[in-house]
């Protein structure tokens, strides 16, 4: 007895067409096709409408590494492969079944039994009863690997080809704000000068530009912000180049431009209107900045003959317009190498004198504005060098700064003066001044408080100062170690007062005892209503919040007697004490009951008796 066999296929599809034909031969149905479906070299299955597989060949069963299909019927591709590729199985059954019509040539991988990966072209066609209705999907798929390696090589070949070229292209990019970079820079140096031709049209400048406070500006708003800041900053000076101008980025904020010019007019007015450019505010977020350039600048052929010449000097140029407060240009002067190598020559000095602590303290009286008597001292960095004298402060505290010295001085100035003060009568309290960079530091509080021991000086006679640009780059840090000196004992002032970028937020934050005016507003109050206002101000501030007031910067009896009326409680400056070594102080000090404070911080020497107070280059 013979069975037929009866499998509806969709038209169409290169499975096969086979359409309600009667296999009617002597050899059992079953066997037949069975054995016709094992010898086909290419895999076939056949699933029910939740993709469950029904029956396989012989084919797919060696690929799943079942032992027969019996072992196949009824699991799904999740029980098979990885979940990412049965979810593209599932896919493709799924808008066979849904849409009724065939899916042919599709490129996929098949995890075999063997643990590796081979590519098929699969064919599915919709699976149909005798109503025609479908029931499932009939699948076959054939081993495409060679020709899909020989395809992938092709597309690596391009690929990497591609990638060259964008690397190539990248790699005279800066990545952030996709203006040239330094390496493109030196090419187009190179190609400029090489094609000098010195007449009126052909001299050109290059320009380095510097943003003013943009490490407190990036600190207070955070690194993202200031990555758009300096996208900011990148289109307007590209938007604003001229023909035959060139931008560049060289990483932080330092931007190079190359401006030809005609006439030495014409430069001077391009520096003009750059500078200008800049005094329009930036938007960032909710913020408008207003973010001032400075512009160093040499001139080619006149001050180089190659780029890193020209660059040189004009970052020697650059470094001059930033020392006078930026917002402006400074042409490279031949005598900027030489005070170049003197900075170098005074920073191994300095180095040597960090080391030998040569660096001594000089005290400055502080006084109380209503009875006249001293109240405290502030201590002010000195440096006796041996052949140049005595460096003032503006020159050596930078250098300081920027060499990484600043932490050692700064504690080597506060070991002299716990010494020098231990035994002053009246056990006069000192202060500190500290650097940003150490308020960074959690381990400072230990380190100062091991010092401190070391000296036989007592936590309770020390206060720190900190400047309001050390609280915005890590506000979270500088409460700790703030607190941690709080606890310790010691007092906190609020230094140069009203100058940064600290908020009341942060003073009701921090544990502050006391504020310090910045003396940039005590020396305009007399001839500026705003300066005035401001002083009112903060005077009015930290009554409210409980805080003692230090004016720095008093020069004349009128603005000691103007401060004290405005319940300023404590006032320093040439007026009421020059700065001077220990010695001329400490006979003068009063009894144990009058109990003087010694206040340690970096500034300038006098020049004069009442000259104005100079800015001062404090330990950060």
């Amino acid at each position: 007895m013979t069975r037929a066999v009866v499998l509806h296929v969709e038209r169409g599809s290169d499975i096969g067409e086979v359409s309600d034909l009667p296999l009617s031969i002597d050899v059992p149905a079953d066997l037949m096709l069975t054995a016709l479906l094992d010898a086909l070299s290419i895999g076939m299955f056949w699933k029910d409408r939740e993709s469950r597989i029904l029956g396989c060949n012989k084919k797919f069963v060696d690929d799943s590494g079942a032992a027969s299909s019996a072992d196949l019927i009824g699991k799904t591709n999740f029980d098979l492969y990885p979940a990412a590729q049965a979810e593209a199985y599932r896919a493709d059954d799924l808008e066979v079944i849904n849409t009724g019509l065939p899916k042919l040539g599709i490129d996929e991988p098949l995890l075999l039994a063997t643990g590796e990966t081979a590519w098929v072209e699969t064919n599915k066609a919709p699976l149909r009863n005798s109503a025609g209705e479908i029931i499932g999907l009939l699948a076959t798929y054939r081993d495409v690997t060679e020709r899909h390696n020989a395809g992938d090589e092709r597309v690596r070949m391009a690929l990497e080809l591609a990638a060259a070229k964008q690397a190539a292209k990248m790699s005279m990019l800066d990545a952030l704000t996709e203006l040239p970079n330094r390496r493109h820079l030196q090419q187009e140096l190179h190609q400029r000068l090489t094609s000098l031709e010195v007449g009126p049209k052909k001299q050109f400048a290059v320009v380095a530009v510097d943003l003013d406070r943009f490490k407190a500006i990036n600190d207070l708003y955070g690194h993202a912000a200031g990555d758009e800041l300096l996208k900011g900053v990148a289109s307007r000076l590209s938007e604003g180049a001229g023909i035959n101008e060139f931008v560049a980025r060289l990483g932080g904020d330092e931007f190079i431009l190359i401006l030809p010019f005609a006439s030495d007019a014409d430069l001077t007015e391009k520096l003009s209107a750059l500078i200008a450019r800049f005094e329009q505010p930036i938007t960032l977020a909710e913020h408008q900045l207003v973010v001032g350039v400075a512009l160093g600048v040499a001139t080619a052929p006149a001050d180089g003959a190659g780029p890193d010449d020209l660059m040189r000097h004009a970052d020697m140029a650059l470094y001059q317009a930033k020392g006078h407060g930026g917002r402006r240009f400074v042409f490279f002067q031949p005598e900027m190498e030489f005070c170049a190598r003197e900075r170098a020559v005074l920073e191994r000095d300095l180095k040597i004198a960090v080391k030998n602590d040569e660096i001594i303290p000089y005290f400055q009286p502080i006084h109380d504005l209503r009875t006249g008597h001293v109240s405290c001292y502030e201590v002010l960095a000195r440096w006796p060098h041996a052949e140049r004298g005595l460096v003032p402060p503006n020159q050596f505290i930078p250098i300081a700064t920027d060499a990484g010295l600043i932490g050692a001085l700064t504690l080597n100035l506060l070991r002299r003066a716990c010494l020098e003060t231990k035994d002053w009568p009246g056990a006069p309290q000192i202060a500190i001044n500290i650097a940003p960079i150490q308020l960074r530091d959690v381990a400072l509080p230990q380190r100062l408080l091991k010092l401190l021991s070391e000296c036989g000086f007592a936590p309770a006679r020390v206060e720190i100062e900190v400047t309001e640009d050390a609280l915005v780059s890590d506000i979270k840090t500088a409460r700790a170690v703030l607190t941690s000196f709080k606890n310790l004992g010691m007092q906190l002032a609020l230094d140069d007062f009203g100058t940064g970028y600290s908020s009341l937020q942060h003073l009701s934050e921090l544990p502050f005892d006391t504020l310090k005016i910045d003396q940039s507003f005590v020396r305009s109050m007399n001839d500026s209503d705003n300066a005035l206002m401001v002083v009112k101000t903060i005077v009015q501030l930290a009554k409210n919040l409980g805080l003692g007031l230090i004016a720095e910067g008093i020069e004349t009896e009128h603005q000691a007697l103007a401060l004290g009326k405005l319940g300023c409680d404590r006032g320093q400056g040439f007026y009421l004490g020059r700065p001077l070594p220990g010695l001329a102080y400490a006979p003068k000090l009063g009894t144990k009951d009058d109990e003087p404070e010694v206040s340690i911080s970096l500034d300038n020497p006098p020049v004069a008796p009442h000259a104005q107070q100079g800015h001062k280059r404090r330990s950060r």
